[in-house]
């Protein structure tokens, strides 16, 4: 109990010894397109792993059960055919992480509390009582609950439910057949790739899929997504902030469980046709995206980060 384990912690250009947990890590996580700004004493100090999102998709993957893991991976391979066929030059940002970042967000991690105390006494009493040995079993969850306490088990398990503002009007269309899993996890990737695509490239390639699947594909394009009016897709971003998204939610008839399970998109990276009035667009003249005085109020919760011109195939 008295054993102390110390590490040197440098604070600019003091390095202080400090006692530290035997457990202690420093972990520092690193973009490696910033590598090669980091000084190389720094980086000597510390082991050294690249992972992409791929290789955290993998790590999710092998905690989930054998059947789980059968279903993604066919899920995984038909995106895989779509973006192949459909021919990746006209998907605008994909990218080798992009489909496996769609996968790793179908996995949920839960963490689950551990049996109370109360809970396990009463449970070991019930269970013990013909052996009149009540004072042993009590000593006994009382033992095994202190070792328990501070320590969470983590549940890993499938899940497609949540939806931001930007996708909660594709639900009906992803959940039109909750019983097939393998339809329903597939169907939420492929509607967030073929956001990624222009309505000119989706109407020469439709007629290369089955029926039933151009269908679909086209009704969640041209009906649940906005890629023909700026204005309308921004105002749909910001819905969140005001009373259309709550109407958004009525209109989908399962308002409660959309609240718990949805999520909010802040950040996102618009693709669009090449023009002067484009190329104008900076910080300071994020009003011009609005055009309408009842949009004005939308200038303070805007802001182009960055603005870049994308060279056709």
């Amino acid at each position: 109990d008295t054993r102390k384990i110390f590490s040197k912690v440098a604070i600019g250009p003091k390095t202080l010894d400090c006692v530290v947990h035997e457990q202690f890590q420093c972990i520092v996580h690193i973009k490696q397109s910033e590598m090669k700004d980091i000084p190389a004493p720094f980086l000597s100090r510390f082991q050294k792993y690249s992972l992409s999102i791929n290789d955290f998709y993998r790590i999710q993957l092998e905690k989930l059960s054998i059947k789980e893991q059968n279903i993604m991976d066919n899920v995984e391979a038909k995106p895989k055919t779509f973006v192949q066929r459909y021919g990746q030059q006209y998907v605008y940002g994909f990218t080798d992480n992009t489909l496996y970042s769609c996968m790793l967000s179908l996995i949920k991690t839960q963490q689950k509390q551990p049996t109370s105390l109360v809970t396990q006494l009463v449970q070991n009493e019930e269970s013990e009582q013909k052996k009149t040995e009540n004072n042993e079993v009590e000593e006994t969850a009382v033992n095994e609950q202190e070792q328990n306490i501070g320590r969470m088990d983590t549940m890993v398990y499938l899940g497609a439910h949540q939806y931001s503002q930007l996708t909660i009007k594709s639900k009906s269309l992803i959940e039109q057949n909750t019983t097939d899993i393998q339809q329903y996890l597939l169907r939420s990737v492929i509607s967030r790739l073929i956001q990624l695509v222009t309505a000119e490239s989706l109407a020469l390639k439709l007629t290369s899929f089955e029926d039933s699947v151009s269908r679909w594909i086209c009704t969640d394009y041209f009906n649940k997504q906005e890629h023909f009016n700026i204005e309308n897709f921004i105002h749909q971003l910001l819905s969140v902030f005001n009373d259309d998204y709550e109407e958004l939610l009525d209109d989908q008839n399962n308002n409660n469980e959309i609240d718990k399970n949805n999520s909010i998109t802040t950040k996102v990276t618009i693709f669009t046709r090449t023009s002067s009035y484009i190329l104008g667009l900076n910080k300071q003249s994020s009003s011009q995206l609005f055009s309408e005085d009842n949009m004005q109020n939308n200038n303070e919760k805007v802001n182009i980060l960055n603005l870049a011109t994308v060279e056709n195939s």
